[in-house]
């Protein structure tokens, strides 16, 4: 049984995996929480996943785009986060 630690960095560096395998393409925030829920066992909640979402969008590692025409927010890799992979 992992720590809630170890739990949070495997929540963190799946996020960043995911994003990091789009490319330069930006994924829809309900398609970054369904990867995640099936990368992680046992699957995150959603408050999991938004919470490590923001923190690690805090820190640089992520960034989130709004679309002007509307629709989900949209997320992406940015060099800090390649870097801490």
């Amino acid at each position: 049984m992992a720590t809630r630690e170890e739990r949070t960095q495997l929540i963190r560096q799946s996020i960043l995996r995911i994003l990091a395998d789009c490319g330069s393409y930006l994924l829809p925030e309900p398609s970054l929480i369904t990867s995640l829920e099936l990368a992680a066992a046992p699957p995150p909640t959603r408050a999991e996943c938004m919470q490590e979402i923001r923190w690690l969008e805090t820190g640089g590692y992520i960034a989130g785009v709004n679309p002007e025409l509307g629709g989900p927010r949209k997320w992406k890799l940015t060099d800090q986060g390649r870097a801490a992979l």
